[in-house]
């Protein structure tokens, strides 16, 4: 399945997913995260065909790795009868421990025909409290060879122990790419892409920026860009993906136009990989308290985070 066509965004991905593949340095845990309409299912099916395809064949221009669709995995996958791939239910509202744990019985053996046993949870933040600690023993003792693939909309609605343990793959799509496939998704999750959506938020998310960088260069500066964070609505979502993009860029996994941000620059600049890690799982776990618990005081923890993320910064105690 050639999916670069229809979804160019996605190409980088499968480009560092073959490298992956062919070099046998595969993960044992993928999670997909991705506003709907971005491409998460496609890349999905692209990658459990091709990791247990007989004859893979490599695209001239781009060097990825596609499924043949002729040999005999092939076709057991195109019926949906290859027996090496399980897929949780995604009709259903919420996904439960039983349904994981049936997952996790799954993962624990060999492939029967296969190279690999592939299990794929499409939407994970569906997953029950339950579920979610019993598919974190899953990743806590891999079987070797074996493949778990996540999917979200939503980062934060995630345990950050799961996020942890797997290799995260950011499906982000410029607001143009996706209105040029999906016309219908004009304005598709505008909360999680501000500022790619209306001038408005564009000069308030550039504000923000702006005061962050400022504090990053001058600590007096802090009360200002916490005064951004816990007043401006989208304060939090803005220093989660700032601070997920310093991580990556500590990586060198980052695209141009992200890098090209300052702040982000400076906060990688500023902190380890190890300081930006515990800052993010910080920020997830405060999402989701948020999200259970709408009656929260939303400012105060806001300035909680914001006083931890200062301690970091400035060395302080």
């Amino acid at each position: 399945m050639n999916i670069s066509a229809s979804a160019h965004w996605l190409k980088e991905h499968q480009q560092k997913l073959t490298q992956q593949l062919v070099s046998g340095r595969m993960p044992h845990a993928l999670l997909i995260v991705g506003a709907s309409g971005s491409g998460k299912s496609q890349l999905i099916q692209w990658l459990s065909h091709v990791v247990n395809c007989l004859h893979p064949v490599r695209e001239g221009d781009t060097g990825i790795v596609l499924a043949c669709k002729q040999c005999k995995h092939c076709k057991l996958q195109s019926s949906d009868t290859f027996p090496d791939l399980l897929e949780l239910d995604r009709s259903e509202n919420t996904i439960s421990v039983d349904s994981v744990r049936s997952a996790s019985r799954f993962l624990e053996s060999k492939a029967q025909i296969g190279h690999h046993k592939v299990v794929v949870v499409e939407r994970a933040e569906r997953m029950s409290v339950a579920a979610s600690n019993a598919l974190l023993k899953t990743l806590e003792e891999p079987t070797a060879g074996n493949l778990l693939v996540l999917s979200a909309n939503n980062i934060e609605h995630l345990l950050p122990t799961i996020i942890s343990r797997c290799q995260l793959i950011e499906i982000r799509p410029s607001l143009q790419q996706l209105t040029q496939n999906h016309p219908q998704h004009a304005n598709i999750n505008i909360s999680y892409l501000p500022e790619l959506t209306d001038p408005s938020l564009a000069e308030a998310f550039q504000a923000y920026c702006l005061a962050m960088a400022q504090a990053l260069d001058n600590i007096q500066q802090w009360q200002l860009f916490e005064q951004q964070l816990t007043e401006q609505e989208r304060g939090l979502l803005w220093l989660e993906r700032i601070v997920y993009l310093a991580q990556r860029s500590l990586g060198s996994s980052q695209s141009a136009d992200e890098s090209s941000l300052p702040v982000v620059q400076k906060l990688a600049a500023t902190l380890d990989f190890d300081s930006l890690i515990k800052v993010f799982q910080l920020i997830l776990e405060l999402n989701r308290h948020l999200a259970d618990y709408p009656q929260a005081n939303a400012a105060m923890l806001k300035q909680q985070l914001a006083t931890t993320l200062f301690t970091l910064i400035s060395g302080t105690e």
